[in-house]
């Protein structure tokens, strides 16, 4: 079966989808550039199954290699270009916009999806997803159908979660995460005035684990959670 990548790095590393590599043995994979150059020598560096990413290294020196963007900056209606291998059709390049973002679909259990309407079917899983800049914004993951094929419907992980994973994957062949240890509520208009609170953003503390790093902190039941390193929390 074919699939998508993007070389990160000059020395070989490449970025892809881990349910594309997850059950082969690397000694199966081959890896095709667009200059004709094949490499059927794979290492897997290392994959994270939370955010259905892995990293791949083939033997070489000075590859072209991409430039990841700030996802961060992405709005809704930017156009987008989705790059990979769909339906076996190598090196293929669709153009769409930003319809949605922080979308969760079940695909992953960590999820902060970008929604677009660049074409992506199957194959194209672990390709690009690029601004104008010829930036990354997103890895290719999924879309959302009913026949196998795109209805308008695609999903990448964001460059801020793939950077971040990817980087850890390269440097220590796992990836570390935070844990803060709560349970959490959405903040409705109702629970809102029970608290006596005024505004709309946050998150509602329903429970604080024992010895965790939020009961340490001395968060406690009821708290409202309104921003992160002052980001408003506008969901759970």
């Amino acid at each position: 079966r074919s699939a998508s990548g993007v070389i990160i790095r000059a020395d070989g590393y490449i970025v892809t989808s881990n349910h594309v590599v997850e059950n082969v043995d690397a000694s199966d994979l081959e890896i095709s550039l667009p200059d004709g150059r094949t490499f059927d020598k794979v290492q897997l560096v290392g994959n994270d199954e939370l955010t259905d990413l892995a990293v791949l290294r083939v033997d070489a020196k000075d590859l072209p290699s991409a430039t990841w963007g700030d996802s961060d900056k992405l709005e809704v209606g930017d156009i987008v270009v989705a790059i990979g291998n769909p339906l076996d059709f190598n090196n293929s390049v669709s153009e769409g916009i930003v319809s949605a973002k922080h979308r969760v679909i079940r695909k992953a259990p960590l999820e902060d999806l970008i929604q677009t309407t660049a074409m992506i079917n199957p194959g194209n899983s672990g390709g690009a997803l690029a601004n104008l800049d010829g930036e990354v914004v997103g890895i290719n993951m999924a879309i959302a159908t009913s026949t196998g094929l795109w209805p308008g419907l695609g999903f990448a992980i964001p460059s801020r979660i793939a950077k971040d994973v990817t980087d850890q994957l390269i440097q220590k062949g796992r990836v570390s995460r935070g844990y803060l240890g709560i349970e959490m509520d959405r903040l409705t208009n109702a629970t809102a005035r029970q608290l006596g609170y005024s505004g709309r953003a946050g998150i509602v503390v329903r429970e604080v684990h024992p010895n965790s790093a939020a009961d340490k902190a001395g968060l406690q039941r009821y708290d409202i959670i309104a921003k992160v390193n002052g980001a408003e929390i506008k969901d759970i």
